[in-house]
């Protein structure tokens, strides 16, 4: 009896939070869950973390708010590969430090958000285009210097 009684306790406040979030539509969490990952990344940078995790959950919080289950699934299998600062290093330095490296990622992933925000699907894929092109254009950039030296 007594364990029915902590599980009664428990389930209280996670019945409460379940309640609350019932009343925003999909939609709506998957929008607070991209902000909440784009917030993670500025304060890792701001503590001078490397914010490879934070970047990691960004992008996954936006593959889960499509709604389609194969997004999450392709980026899970993925996994590590996902943000190449993970496993390739030197490029933060080459360009002016990590804070201003993170800067200029986190000016992308901004525009990215305010476009899903806005729910402009072209100026999402956009701006995600970009994102991703310039990330490859800079490590190109960077195995390039490496094969030169």
């Amino acid at each position: 009896m007594s364990g029915s009684v902590v599980v009664a306790g428990a389930r209280t406040p996670i019945g409460k939070l379940s309640g609350a979030l019932g009343s925003f539509s999909a939609t709506e969490l998957g929008g607070f869950a991209i902000a909440a990952a784009l917030d993670a990344i500025d304060r890792a940078a701001a503590g001078g973390k490397t914010a490879v995790d934070e970047d990691l959950a960004l992008h996954r919080a936006i593959a889960a708010a499509t709604g389609n289950t194969e997004f999450p699934r392709f980026l899970q299998f993925i996994g590590r590969h996902l943000i190449p600062r993970r496993t390739v290093s030197g490029l933060p330095e080459q360009m002016g430090g990590r804070r201003a490296y993170l800067a200029l990622i986190q000016e992308e992933h901004r525009r990215i958000c305010q476009a899903i925000e806005r729910r402009d699907p072209r100026g999402a894929r956009e701006a995600m285009r970009r994102h991703l092109t310039r990330s490859l254009e800079r490590y190109r950039r960077l195995a390039a210097q490496r094969k030169a030296a």
